[in-house]
């Protein structure tokens, strides 16, 4: 069973995927766009990068467009 700090600490760290295609003119802006948005909130600038060529990708990443980013599981 989770604490009470140990959920406010999930809560305040939400689960951040960015998918993309390496030939996309719109990868890096986003990219850019996205660490401005975290630096903005003063959240930690970590998150997963799926690049949709890869074999070893998720299955559900195929299925969005580039670049996309999901915040716990939503685009």
């Amino acid at each position: 069973m989770l604490q009470a700090s140990e959920n406010r600490l999930r809560l305040a760290m939400p689960t951040i995927e960015f998918i993309y295609d390496r030939d996309c003119p719109n990868v890096e802006p986003a990219r850019a766009a996205l660490r401005d948005a975290l630096r903005a909130l003063k959240r930690t600038q970590i998150w997963q990068e799926w690049d949709r060529a890869d074999k070893h990708v998720p299955e559900y990443v195929r299925a969005y467009g580039s670049p996309t980013i999901l915040v716990d599981g939503k685009d």
